[in-house]
């Protein structure tokens, strides 16, 4: 923080620049920033994130992230429901965290469902889509093959699936996978 606004703070209360930070306390058994935190919650009526309200806020991100994705959004609409809520937000990273739990959650479970629905018509064709485009271009969508001695190390539908169902890039694979049934399901 620039030292002409810390300055300034300091006029308006009357007090030096050493005061805020010298005599501070940000440890061990003084630690002032804590008391201030529960002084301006309890002045404001806020209360502390509690575990009785983690599941409220998973349910609440599970029906959000069946709209979107897009985690500025989402935070800025977490941050809304606290201060509804009248309730401290998580730290940044945990706020993150959760989010990305969410949304990766989503995107396992929606795979899951899609891949349990497909009859084994469309995953035999989809295996020999991807067998016949495994010798073209670019070899990036097999990059994470897993070896297979039955198939000659070409990655199959059914082998793709767990791959990237559990990569962390579910969005991704979901979307590869969307558009392939497009032309398979017909």
């Amino acid at each position: 923080m620039p030292k002409e606004v810390v300055q300034h703070l300091a006029d308006q209360v009357d007090a030096s620049i050493e005061d805020f930070f010298d005599s501070y306390g940000w440890g061990g058994k003084e630690r002032s920033y804590t008391e201030h935190r529960k002084a301006i919650r309890n002045l404001f009526g806020f209360r502390e994130l509690t575990a009785n309200d983690n599941p409220l806020f998973v349910k609440w991100l599970e029906e959000q992230v069946q709209f979107t994705h897009d985690t500025d959004y989402l935070k800025n609409q977490a941050y809304s429901l606290f201060r509804t809520w009248k309730v401290e937000p998580p730290s940044v990273g945990s706020l993150k965290r959760m989010i990305e739990s969410a949304i990766g959650n989503f995107e396992k479970n929606l795979y899951k469902m899609t891949y349990q629905q497909l009859s084994p018509k469309t995953c035999s064709r989809l295996d020999a889509f991807l067998e016949s485009h495994s010798d073209e271009g670019s070899d990036d969508f097999f990059e994470a093959e897993i070896p297979n001695e039955e198939n000659n190390g070409i990655l199959t539908f059914r082998q793709y699936y767990p791959l990237q169902a559990n990569s962390g890039k579910g969005f991704l694979a979901y979307s590869t996978v969307s558009v392939l049934l497009l032309f398979f399901t017909k």
